[in-house]
C-alpha cells in the first residue's frame, strides 16, 4: 500500500450529529462539542517547578531539527540520525526503498485513492470542479460495496451499462441529483466527497428503473426521471436524519434510506396513473405447511457457483455474467479482502437457503445470496479482520437468510420486495456489539477505510504496545513485523559478516563510510581506524543536529555500540550503528502510530488511564503496579508521559537489548542480575549534564 493516508469516509461524522444552531449561536454549545484537548496545566500547581518543565516541553513539542537547506549528502546523514530526534517517520526518509513501477501503479489505484482528492482540493478551475463531482459520484457508486474508490465506482457504472443502459442512466441521474443537492444544502463536504450521500441514491435509481420496466435498453418514460430526482434528493435528507439518531451509538444508517424510500415509492405508485411499477410481487398471504420437503434445485458445482455470482450481481439488480465479472474486478481493485468476503457471504447464504429448503426459483436467481454477501462485507469493514470477525460474519450471514425469509413472508402481503432490509437490521445489530466483546476489535467510524488498512493499523498498534511493554520489562511475544525488524537488527551485529565493500546502491553504507572518514581526520589528525564520542558530537553539530535532548540521545546510543569496550568505535561498529539507525526508524514508526491511537486528546501526552483503556480495548493485560512505577521513573510527569520522550526511550532500550544479545551470544558479557526489579533501566542523559567535549569539523 502507498504510504499516503487512506481516505476515511466517516472522518467528519460529528458534523451530522450536531444540534441545530440557535440565534445565540456563539453562546449555545452544541450537543456533541468538538474534542477538547487535555491541558496539563490543569493538574499542576502554579508557581512551581512545573512551569520551567512546561516551558522546556513546549520547545520540544515542535520538530527538534530546524528545517534548513542542506545538500543531499547532509540530508541523508540527518535522516540516518533523525531517529534520536523528533523527526519524520520512516516512510518519509531519503533512504526509502524503491518500488517497481507495477507496484507503484497498484498502490495508486488500490485502497481509497487519496491522491485524487488531494490533487483536486483547493482547485477552483472549472475542469477541476467537474472532476471533483465525478470523483464524488463514482465514490458513491463504490460505497454500495463499501469501496470508497472512484475507479471501483467507474467500473460498477460500466457494469450497469453492460447490463442495461436504461438502468445505468437512471442510476447516474439519481447519484448526481443526491450529490448536488447535498452540496447545495450545505452538508459537510468531506462526507459528500466520500460518496456517503450517493450510495443510497444510486440504489434507488437502479431499483426504480428495474421495477418500472423489464426493458434493458428501451422503455424510457418522462415521469420516472422526475420521480428519481425527487426520491434521490430525499435520500440525502433521510441519510442525515437517520444518521443523527444512529450515530449516537456509532452506527451508520447503512441502506435503510434506500429500503424505506423504495418501498414507499412502490407502494405509493399503486394510486398513481402515470407511474406504474406493476405487480412486482403478487400480493398473497403466507402459506404454511405447503412446501416440498426436498425442493429440486438441479444443483451441480457449476450451478452453485453461478448462484454465488448472481448473489453479487443482485446487489445492483443484475444477473448479467459480464457485469458481475466487472463488479468483482471493481471490488478487487479497492480491496482483495472485500471481494473474497463478498463471495464467501454469497456462498454461505446460498448454502443456508438450500439447506433450509427455500423457494428454488428465488434461490437460483441469487435472491437469498446478496443480503448475506452484504452482511459479511460490512462485518469485515466495521471490525478488524480476524478469525472471530469472520465467525461473527458467518453467523450474521446465516441469520440474514432466516430474517429475509421472515420479512419476505411479511412484505408479500403488500406485494413489496424485500430490498436490503434483512442486511440493514442484522448489520446494525452486529455493529452495536462494538466495545462489548473482547474477541473482536471494532473499527471506529472515523477510521474506516479498507480491511487491509484496518488490519495493518491494528497490527502496528499491537506491535507498538508490545515493544513498549517489552521496554518496561514485560515478557511478551512481539508481532511478526517487530520480530522481522529485530531479526534484521540482530543479524547486523554479526561483525564477521558485515559487508564493508559497500556497493553503489547502498547509499546508507556509502554515507556511513564518508562520515567515518571525516570524523577520523578531525583537527588535522591522520586517518584513524576508530572514532570517539567527541568526534561524533562534532559531526552532529556540523549537520545541524545539536539540539537537546536529541544530541545526547544519539551520543548515548553510540556509546552502546562500543562492543569491544575500548572507549572507541571501530569502522565495523560504526557501519553497524548507521545501518541500525535506519532500521530503528521502523521501530519509531510503529511506536508513533501506537501512541497516536492511544493519545485521544491529541496533546502529545498519554495518561496512564488512557494507556490502560487502550490495552483493555485490544484485550491486553493492563499495566501492573511495578510497570506503573517504572513508567513513573522514566516520565517527567505524574500519571502521564510525553509521547516523543517515551518513543526515544523505547528506541534506546531496543538498541541496548540488541547489544546485550550480542554479548550473550559471544559469551563475552553477561548482564548482571538486578536484585530489586526485573525491568531494564536505561537512563536518558539529563539536560543538565555537561555536554561531551566537542570537536568541530
Amino acid at each position: 500500500m502507498s504510504s499516503t493516508k487512506e481516505v476515511r469516509a466517516w472522518g467528519k461524522a460529528s458534523k451530522i450529529t450536531k444540534d441545530a444552531y440557535q440565534f445565540d449561536r456563539y453562546e449555545t454549545p452544541t450537543r456533541y462539542p468538538e474534542k477538547q484537548y487535555f491541558d496539563p496545566s490543569a493538574i499542576k500547581p502554579a508557581g512551581s517547578a512545573w512551569e520551567e518543565a512546561d516551558a522546556m516541553h513546549d520547545k520540544l513539542d515542535v520538530d527538534d531539527i530546524m528545517e534548513e537547506e542542506y545538500d543531499e549528502e547532509t540530508k541523508l546523514q540527518r535522516d540516518i540520525f533523525g531517529v534520536f530526534f523528533r523527526k519524520k517517520r520512516r516512510e518519509d526518509l531519503g533512504f526509502k526503498e524503491k518500488e517497481s513501477s507495477l507496484v507503484s501503479l497498484w498502490d495508486k489505484v488500490n485502497g481509497t485513492m487519496p491522491w485524487v482528492q488531494v490533487a483536486l482540493e483547493d482547485n477552483d478551475a472549472i475542469h477541476a470542479r467537474l472532476l471533483a463531482y465525478l470523483d464524488w459520484g463514482f465514490r458513491g457508486l463504490g460505497q454500495i460495496f463499501f469501496c470508497n474508490n472512484p475507479l471501483s465506482g467507474l467500473l460498477i457504472l460500466i457494469a450497469l451499462f453492460v447490463s442495461s443502459t436504461r438502468i445505468a442512466v437512471h442510476c447516474v441521474i439519481a447519484i448526481f441529483s443526491a450529490t448536488l443537492s447535498a452540496r447545495v444544502l450545505g452538508f459537510d463536504t468531506s462526507l459528500i466527497a466520500s460518496g456517503l450521500f450517493g450510495y443510497n441514491a444510486a440504489l434507488l435509481g437502479i431499483g426504480l428503473a428495474t421495477f418500472h420496466s423489464a426493458e434493458l435498453h428501451t422503455g424510457y418514460s418522462v415521469e420516472l426521471p422526475f420521480l428519481t430526482i425527487f426520491i434521490s434528493i430525499l435520500s440525502g435528507l433521510f441519510f442525515v436524519g437517520m444518521s443523527k439518531i444512529l450515530l449516537a451509538y456509532d452506527v451508520p444508517p447503512m441502506t435503510l434510506p434506500f429500503d424505506v424510500l423504495l418501498s414507499t415509492a412502490v407502494l405509493g405508485s399503486t394510486s398513481m396513473a402515470n407511474i406504474d411499477f406493476g405487480e412486482i410481487i403478487i400480493p398473497s398471504l403466507p402459506v404454511y405447511g405447503d412446501q416440498e420437503n426436498f425442493p429440486d434445485y438441479g444443483l451441480t458445482f457449476g450451478s452453485f457457483l453461478l448462484i454465488v455470482l448472481k448473489g453479487i450481481g443482485q446487489i445492483v439488480f443484475t444477473e448479467n455474467i459480464a457485469s458481475i465479472i466487472l463488479l468483482l474486478i471493481a471490488l478487487a481493485i479497492c480491496s482483495r479482502r472485500i471481494v473474497l468476503t463478498a463471495l464467501a457471504g454469497s456462498a454461505l447464504g446460498t448454502g443456508v437457503a438450500i439447506f433450509v429448503g427455500l423457494n428454488p426459483d428465488e434461490v437460483n436467481a441469487g435472491l437469498y445470496s446478496y443480503c448475506p454477501a452484504l452482511t459479511c462485507l460490512a462485518t469485515g469493514i466495521f471490525f478488524v479482520p480476524s478469525l472471530s470477525t469472520y465467525i461473527l460474519a458467518a453467523f450474521g450471514a446465516t441469520f440474514t437468510v432466516i430474517l429475509q425469509s421472515a420479512i419476505s413472508s411479511l412484505l408479500i402481503i403488500l406485494g413489496l420486495p424485500v430490498s436490503s432490509f434483512p442486511f440493514s437490521f442484522i448489520i446494525i445489530t452486529l455493529v452495536l456489539l462494538q466495545g462489548n466483546t473482547k474477541y473482536m476489535v471494532a473499527v471506529p467510524l472515523e477510521s474506516i477505510t479498507i480491511p487491509e488498512d484496518h488490519l495493518r493499523r491494528a497490527t502496528l498498534i499491537r506491535g507498538g504496545f508490545k515493544l513498549f511493554l517489552q521496554a518496561l520489562g514485560r515478557n511478551v511475544d512481539t508481532d511478526r513485523r517487530a520480530r522481522k525488524i529485530m531479526a534484521k537488527l540482530r543479524a547486523s551485529f554479526d561483525l564477521g559478516k558485515v559487508d564493508l565493500s559497500v556497493g553503489k546502491e547502498d547509499v546508507v553504507g556509502q554515507s556511513a563510510l564518508n562520515m567515518f572518514r571525516k570524523m577520523s581526520e578531525m583537527n588535522g589528525a591522520e586517518s584513524s581506524r576508530t572514532i570517539n564520542s567527541a568526534q561524533f558530537g562534532g559531526l552532529l553539530d556540523s549537520i545541524g543536529m545539536s539540539q537537546e535532548p536529541g544530541k545526547s540521545n544519539a551520543l548515548h546510543a553510540l556509546s552502546l555500540m562500543d562492543l569491544d569496550k575500548t572507549d572507541s568505535i571501530s569502522q565495523e561498529e560504526w557501519l553497524v550503528f548507521c545501518r541500525n539507525c535506519v532500521e530503528l526508524h521502523k521501530v519509531r514508526d510503529i511506536l508513533s502510530r501506537c501512541f497516536q491511537f492511544v493519545d485521544t486528546s491529541g496533546d502529545g501526552h498519554i495518561q496512564i488511564d488512557e494507556l490502560n483503556e487502550a490495552l483493555d480495548y485490544l484485550d491486553e493485560p493492563t499495566l501492573s503496579e511495578e510497570e506503573r512505577k517504572t513508567l513513573g521513573r522514566i516520565s517527567r510527569y505524574p500519571n502521564e508521559f510525553d509521547n516523543q520522550e517515551m518513543i526515544t526511550y523505547v528506541v534506546l532500550d531496543t538498541l541496548k537489548r540488541l547489544v546485550q544479545h550480542y554479548h550473550e551470544s559471544m559469551s563475552v558479557y553477561a548482564p548482571p542480575k538486578q536484585a530489586t526489579t526485573q525491568y531494564s533501566t536505561i537512563e536518558l542523559p539529563s539536560k543538565d549534564d555537561a555536554p561531551p567535549e566537542e570537536t568541530t569539523l
